[in-house]
């Protein structure tokens, strides 16, 4: 994901990955093809996504808005 260019957060149980799906896929492509050629036989990866279209939103975005309303 470093080499990808795409914003990323990792996590204890996911990676939070942001960008155009090209990219996004183009990466997990990457990754798999990586592991397979350092000899890991077989790879599962999960994938949920999510789009948005009615106006531009950033992760950042997400978690300011879930704190505000924490915070009240």
């Amino acid at each position: 994901m470093q080499e990808s260019g795409l914003t990323y957060e990792l996590h204890s149980n996911v990676t939070n990955v942001e960008g155009e799906l090209e990219d996004f896929f183009a990466a997990i492509r990457r990754c798999h093809k990586t592991l397979h050629a350092m000899g890991v036989p077989r790879i599962h990866t999960d994938i949920k996504l999510g789009t948005r279209v009615d106006h531009p939103q950033k992760m950042a975005d997400k978690v300011t808005s879930v704190r505000k309303r924490l915070n009240g």
